[in-house]
């Protein structure tokens, strides 16, 4: 059975808070200090995640960020995947700071984000907005074969078990 893949609001929000906080001197001398701050109050969304009709899989996004959740869900299925990465929901901001302090965003921590394997998409992103989680968003599927792959422009590259490094897309 092929699972449309949804993602409930922003990753690594709350860990680029974290590091905004942490790193704020150095972050100053490329940013303006609004947009530090702007940063700095995010959080891990405290919403409580309704009952999801259709949902097969519902995992919170914890250590290893959007990548481990993919490639463990991936595994616990026994199925590929195919992903658009500029379907991610992510704030600008924190792709930026996580540029300038060389992380990798989509294997940061991003407790209170849930990955929902589910049914049909679009109505679960629908009854998430509808719940209060304004940035839920359809990114991908699974697919029958064994790939997991993740494409963005006309890029696609393989998803990797991904640990501590910066290395999680490959080609």
């Amino acid at each position: 059975m092929i699972y449309d893949l949804v993602v409930s609001g922003c990753i690594a929000a709350a860990s680029a808070a974290l590091m905004a906080k942490e790193c704020r001197e150095e972050l100053l001398k490329r940013y303006a200090p609004a947009y530090i701050d702007k940063a700095e109050k995010r959080t891990a969304d405290k919403l409580k995640l309704p009952t999801i009709n259709g949902a097969v899989l519902v995992r919170e996004l914890g250590e290893g960020g959007i990548n481990a959740a993919l490639w463990d869900t991936a595994e616990e299925l026994k199925c590929g995947l195919r992903i658009g990465l500029y379907d991610i929901p992510v704030f600008q901001d924190t792709i930026e700071i996580c540029n300038t302090l060389d992380k990798d965003p989509y294997i940061l921590d991003s407790k209170g984000v849930y990955l929902i394997y589910a049914e049909c998409g679009l109505a679960v992103v629908s009854e998430l907005k509808t719940a209060g989680f304004k940035d839920a968003a359809l990114i991908g599927h699974t697919s029958s074969d064994k790939k997991r792959l993740i494409t963005y422009g006309e890029v696609e590259r393989f998803l990797t078990r991904s640990g501590k490094d910066n290395s999680s897309l490959h080609s």
